[in-house]
């Protein structure tokens, strides 16, 4: 092993700190997404909006799933890239998108 004086910082976030304050972006099914809801509804609305000229409410994935910790960790098992990002960070989120769909 090569020995270090400290170990790196990793940039990883725990499903379960990931809140409404953070952008989670994945590529599912070879189509770009967002994990988004309505303004004003229940977290357990979420799903993965796809963009297909536009980004279309009505066009997504959704997961038997009903919190935000279980849908990511949905993406996670069926092995799609996905990222989360801090909301003030939503132009590095869409060029995640741009850079990897």
């Amino acid at each position: 092993m090569k020995p270090v004086i400290e170990l790196p910082k990793a940039d990883v976030i725990l499903t379960s700190k990931i809140t409404e304050e953070h952008i989670v972006v994945a590529v599912i099914s070879k189509s770009p997404c967002i994990l988004t809801k309505g303004y004003g509804e229940p977290e357990s609305k979420m799903k993965f909006t796809t963009l297909a000229n536009g980004f279309s409410y009505g066009l997504g994935y959704t997961t038997p799933f009903n919190t935000l910790k279980e849908k990511v960790e949905w993406a996670i098992n069926k092995n799609y890239p996905i990222v989360v990002f801090h909301q003030s960070d939503w132009k590095d989120a869409l060029k995640w998108l741009i850079d990897n769909a």
